[in-house]
């Protein structure tokens, strides 16, 4: 969706430009008299244009926002594939006591950096995890 919009926003500013090179070739339209439907194609574009520049405004944010939740989700995802690697290495049976606990404690510390993540993830202070149901739930809200 966002991207469709992004392609309406090129194409009006298209249409828009091409009016520009009328107007600075020197086709002008200063005023309804000059020439009233051209005026008020203008002004509907202006208006567009306007317009559209909020909407690009707020596609930026949107795609700043996912990618900030993207990264967290990819530094989550990195410290749970070493959860798993730990998990396995630990499942071999070849380290004592010591060594699991070792291993234990990692765990344990990844376990803590995911929860970190999710709890201080944020972006223009709107959280974007919380945990409901015991899932992890990605949030998404207008801003």
């Amino acid at each position: 969706m966002l991207f469709q919009i992004n392609n309406t926003l090129l194409k009006n500013t298209d249409r828009l430009n091409q009016c520009i090179e009328k107007l600075s070739t020197g086709m002008q339209i200063n005023a309804p008299k000059d020439n009233a439907a051209n005026y008020n194609i203008m002004t509907d574009l202006s208006i567009q244009l306007s317009s559209l520049d909020v909407v690009e405004d707020n596609i930026s944010n949107g795609m700043d926002y996912l990618n900030t939740s993207s990264n967290l989700l990819e530094q989550t995802l990195h410290i749970l594939s070493r959860i798993k690697d730990l998990a396995l290495a630990a499942s071999n049976e070849i380290y004592g006591a010591d060594s699991l606990s070792a291993i234990q404690q990692e765990i344990n510390h990844c376990v803590d950096q995911i929860s970190q993540i999710q709890t201080s993830a944020d972006y223009n202070d709107i959280k974007l995890f919380r945990f409901t149901s015991g899932k992890l739930v990605f949030i998404v809200e207008l801003i």
